[in-house]
C-alpha cells in the first residue's frame, strides 16, 4: 500500500468515524424531541405555567422523562428570538417540575429573565431527553424559576 492509497482510505474512514461518534452521543444523551407549542398561563417571580396548545400523536403518548434543555422561541413582531435554557427536571406529586438553571441565546449569553414572559405569550419548547409515557397530555407544565445566571450573576426570586 503506497501513500496515495493510505490517504484515500483516510478520506473514507474519517466521515464514517465522525458519524459513529455523533450516533453514539445521540444514543447516550437522547434524541431531540418534537416542538411543542405552549401558552404562558400564569407568570410570577416564582414560576410560570405553560399550557400546551398543539399536540401531535407522538406528544399524546410520549414525553422525555428528564428534560435536559428546552428552547423558548418567542416571536417579537417579525423577529423570532430563540432562547436555549438548561433546566433540571424532577417529578413531584405527579407533576413534572422544571428548574431553570441558566439562559443562553444563539449569539451567546445575555440577560434574559423568564419572568418577562407574560400570560397569553405563545412560545415553543423543544424537548431533549429520553422519552417516557405522558400521563396527562392536556395538563400544564409548571416551571419553577429558581435562578437564572447571566454574566456570572444569579437571580433567586423570593417567596
Amino acid at each position: 500500500m503506497n501513500y496515495s492509497d493510505r490517504a484515500e482510505t483516510n478520506l473514507i474512514m474519517k466521515p464514517i468515524l465522525l458519524l459513529l461518534i455523533c450516533f453514539s452521543s445521540i444514543l447516550l444523551t437522547g434524541c431531540p424531541g418534537p416542538y411543542m407549542k405552549v401558552k404562558v398561563t400564569n407568570s410570577s417571580a416564582k414560576y410560570f405555567s405553560l399550557e400546551m396548545v398543539t399536540h401531535d400523536d407522538l406528544l399524546r403518548t410520549k414525553r422525555p422523562q428528564r428534560i435536559s434543555s428546552v428552547i423558548f422561541s418567542k416571536r417579537l413582531g417579525e423577529q423570532e428570538m430563540d432562547e436555549i435554557w438548561r433546566v433540571e427536571s424532577q417529578e413531584k406529586s405527579g407533576k413534572l417540575l422544571t428548574e431553570i438553571v441558566y439562559g443562553k441565546t444563539p449569539d451567546g449569553f445575555r440577560a434574559t429573565n423568564p419572568r418577562s414572559l407574560a400570560p397569553s405569550d405563545v412560545i415553543y419548547i423543544s424537548f431533549y431527553g429520553r422519552e417516557a409515557e405522558l400521563p396527562d397530555p392536556l395538563g400544564t407544565l409548571e416551571t419553577t424559576v429558581s435562578s437564572v445566571a447571566n454574566s456570572h450573576q444569579s437571580i433567586t426570586p423570593t417567596r
